[in-house]
């Protein structure tokens, strides 16, 4: 936006001309307004319009560009008389005045530009430009590097500032991933609440990460961009899947309660509860595909289409892992529920953890061989 310098003309009223003319300097300049297009006549009538519709009089476009012509502008004298524009004054050039930027009190110059192609985020052009700078030095002998979210350090020094469309994508990625770590911490909160087990809330949470490994292909294959409402997408699917193994372990820690041994208690909860998943997830991408080509939210329903494919098979396979691994916070769970409900915990019905004889139930042996 580094304007060069130009000239304008401008008419100089001779003021001893019209006076003795007869004619008022506001006269002269309410001619030329008229002649140049800045003077409205009034208004079109038109009933209830939010705008009004001017009328301005003006030249043709050919005349106003030639001084020549409009210097036979006539101009009406107090007493009626007709007199030509060139003799109350005359055009002359004169230096415009440069345009001033200014942004927070400092003088600026803006430089702008568009990202296209295939590397189409902000990022990659912004990169590209630092690159360049590195071996550029400012007029002033100094290497420029902007910072990314905000001001150059010193005033007194070049420097620039990235902004634009950057500074609307980092603020949105910014605060979604404020909002989703919050969110993170409040589900984590929940789950350690419900189950009472830090070790469980973080099986359940587990597979979150795993949405990723759908949605990033996802992207790369309809070569669509990854958006404000493709993280949106993917904090919904994080808050799906999360759903998805919380009926898991629950439903593990039912089958322990009845004696089951976790092997076969993992095992039974991903069979039983296999088909209400993909039923749930498949409904859920069905509903995302008619959002597929919608400019705005296409970011979104790639999230929710291709996320669930992969991650719904492996919070299959990494929420029972994880109850394997957690046998120890089950075990000691199941025990401290029966010591609540007044039971020993070796009597009644015992949890089989990984075959081990030793967490069998030997205490009812004792009490039948009595």
């Amino acid at each position: 936006y580094m304007a060069a310098p130009s000239e304008r003309w401008h008419f100089f009223v001779d003021t001893e001309k019209a006076v003795r003319r007869q004619v008022s300097v506001e006269t002269i300049l309410h001619n030329i307004r008229m002649a140049m297009g800045g003077y409205r006549l009034g208004d079109v009538k038109r009933g209830s319009v939010l705008e009004a519709v001017h009328i301005v009089i003006q030249v043709p476009r050919e005349t106003r560009s030639e001084i020549a012509r409009l210097a036979d502008l006539p101009i009406q004298s107090d007493d009626g008389r007709i007199v030509p524009l060139s003799e109350l004054g005359s055009f002359e050039p004169v230096a415009e005045d440069p345009i001033v930027f200014r942004k927070d009190l400092r003088p600026v110059e803006y430089v702008v530009g568009e990202m296209a192609g295939r590397l189409g985020a902000p990022i990659y052009g912004m990169l590209g430009v630092e690159e360049i700078l590195a071996d550029s030095p400012s007029p002033d002998g100094v290497i420029m590097s902007g910072t990314l979210t905000g001001p150059p350090d010193d005033d007194l020094e070049s420097g620039f500032e990235w902004a634009g469309e950057w500074t609307v994508t980092y603020e949105t990625f910014r605060d979604l991933g404020l909002a989703f770590a919050a969110a993170l911490l409040l589900i984590y909160i929940l789950l350690v609440w419900e189950f009472g087990s830090f070790t469980q809330a973080f099986v359940v949470m587990a597979p979150i990460p795993l949405t990723l490994i759908g949605i990033i292909p996802g992207h790369w294959l309809l070569s669509a961009e990854f958006t404000a409402t493709s993280m949106i997408g993917f904090i919904a699917l994080a808050g799906i899947e999360v759903r998805s193994s919380i009926l898991m372990v629950d439903f593990t820690k039912n089958e322990l309660e009845h004696g089951q041994p976790i092997e076969k208690a993992v095992v039974n909860a991903g069979h039983i509860r296999f088909r209400p998943i993909w039923v749930t997830n498949l409904t859920m991408m069905a509903g995302s595909f008619a959002l597929l080509f919608d400019p705005i939210f296409q970011g979104m329903a790639i999230s929710l289409l291709f996320g669930p494919v992969v991650s719904t098979s492996l919070t299959l396979l990494a929420v029972p892992l994880g109850c394997l691994s957690a046998r120890r916070s089950f075990q000691r769970e199941l025990e401290a529920k029966r010591r609540r409900q007044g039971e020993p915990a070796g009597e009644g019905k015992s949890m089989a953890v990984g075959g081990d004889p030793r967490l069998l139930p030997t205490a009812n042996a004792h009490r039948h061989s009595s």
